[in-house]
C-alpha cells in the first residue's frame, strides 16, 4: 500500500528499481479478458516495467455539485484541481494508487441562484466548510481495486482524508486507456460531507434552517489522467 510513503521518495525508489530492470524485456501484458491499459511505445521504460504512472495535473480535474434540500432544482457546481498522484498497473490491471486534491483551488462555476460564484468560492474555502488555510489538501489512497465482469469497470475501495478525518469509501470507476494513450480514471460518486466534519447548513446539527438547509450528500465527478 502506498498510503504513507511520500511521492518524492516513491519516485526515487522507482528510478532505482527501473535502472536495475533496464535489461529486462518484460512489459505490461495484455491478458485475455483484461483491458490493456497502456501502449508500450508511449511510456518510459520504468513505467512500462513497473506499471507505475504519474498523474497529469494539467489534464485532470474534479467537478463537484451541492444542493439545497428544500429548493427543487437548486444546484451549485464547480471544480477542484488535482495536485499529484500515481496509479500502479500490473498485467494490464489497475492495482493501487494515491492522489492529492488541492482544496485551495476549489471554485464555484455556477450557483442555484444564478449569481454569487465568487462569494460561494470564498465561503467554501472558509472555516464554515473546508478551512483550506489549515487543511489545503485532500488525500485519497487506494486500498483495493477489483475487476468486475465489464473489462474497464473496477470496484475501488480506499481511504479519503478531509480535514484530517479519514473514512473508507467504495465506488465503481472506469479505468482504461483513452484515445491519446493515457490511462484515465473516471468515476461519479455521492458522499456525506458530515462524515468529514463539514457541517455548515446541515439539518443534522442545526435547527430552523428552512430554505438555507444544504444537503449533506454532495456529488463528485473524477476525471484523472495518468501517464508514464
Amino acid at each position: 500500500m502506498i498510503k504513507t510513503i511520500s511521492l518524492l521518495a516513491l519516485l526515487v525508489i522507482v528510478g532505482y528499481v527501473g535502472y536495475t530492470l533496464m535489461n529486462s524485456n518484460e512489459g505490461l501484458k495484455n491478458n485475455e479478458g483484461k483491458v490493456a491499459l497502456v501502449k508500450k511505445e508511449k511510456l518510459t521504460p520504468v513505467a512500462i516495467k513497473l506499471g507505475m504512472l504519474a498523474l497529469d495535473s494539467d489534464r485532470s480535474v474534479i467537478e463537484w455539485e451541492g444542493r439545497k434540500k428544500f429548493i427543487p432544482g437548486y444546484v451549485d457546481r464547480g471544480t477542484i484541481r488535482v495536485k499529484d498522484g500515481i496509479v500502479v498497473i500490473k498485467d494490464g490491471v489497475a492495482k493501487d494508487g494515491i492522489f492529492t486534491i488541492d482544496m485551495t483551488s476549489i471554485a464555484a462555476v455556477s450557483t442555484g441562484k444564478g449569481s454569487g460564484e465568487t462569494m460561494l468560492t470564498e465561503h467554501l474555502k472558509s472555516e464554515d466548510f473546508l478551512d483550506v488555510e489549515n487543511y489545503p489538501n485532500v488525500i485519497f489512497s487506494f486500498k483495493k481495486i477489483t475487476e468486475t465482469e465489464t473489462p474497464t469497470i473496477y470496484n475501488v475501495v480506499g481511504d479519503l482524508t478531509i480535514k484530517n478525518k479519514t473514512n473508507e469509501i467504495t465506488f465503481p470507476a472506469t479505468i482504461g486507456e483513452d484515445e491519446d494513450g493515457f490511462v484515465r480514471v473516471r468515476a461519479s460518486l455521492e458522499l456525506d460531507r458530515t462524515l468529514w466534519n463539514v457541517r455548515y447548513g446541515s439539518g443534522k446539527f442545526f435547527d430552523n434552517l428552512g430554505d438555507n438547509m444544504i444537503e449533506d450528500m454532495f456529488g463528485l465527478k473524477l476525471d484523472l489522467v495518468f501517464k508514464g
